[in-house]
């Protein structure tokens, strides 16, 4: 085994500090691996009745976190990439229809 596997206590000195500057705790670890985040799972290993993970595990954990964030970033770039592209007969029938309404109001 290549990984070395950490404990909850150590893996959370591992995570930069945001609060204060103080660490994570151990038990949002713990609920990283047994309730996720966002969807998304630290995966874990049990050794006895404590659940170890390796600091590759954390990297691909954050990893998936901010290819979650990413996406929802840029949902809405991709919701004009699906739109189907307007046709000349579209955009023709598009233009008569507001030059009628132009031609209506008397402009």
């Amino acid at each position: 085994m290549s990984e070395q596997l950490l404990t909850p206590d150590d893996l959370a000195k591992l995570v930069p500090s945001r609060r204060k500057g103080r660490h994570t705790s151990a038990q949002t670890i713990r609920r990283w691996m047994l309730k996720g985040l966002k969807g998304k799972f630290l995966k874990y290993t049990r050794v006895g009745s404590i659940p170890c993970a390796s600091a590759e595990s954390l990297q691909e954990f954050f990893a998936q976190l901010t290819e979650v964030d990413e996406i929802k970033r840029f949902h809405h770039v991709d919701k004009i990439q699906l739109r189907k592209p307007v046709t000349a007969k579209q955009a023709t029938a598009r233009l008569n229809h507001y030059n009628s309404i132009a031609e209506g109001l008397g402009l």
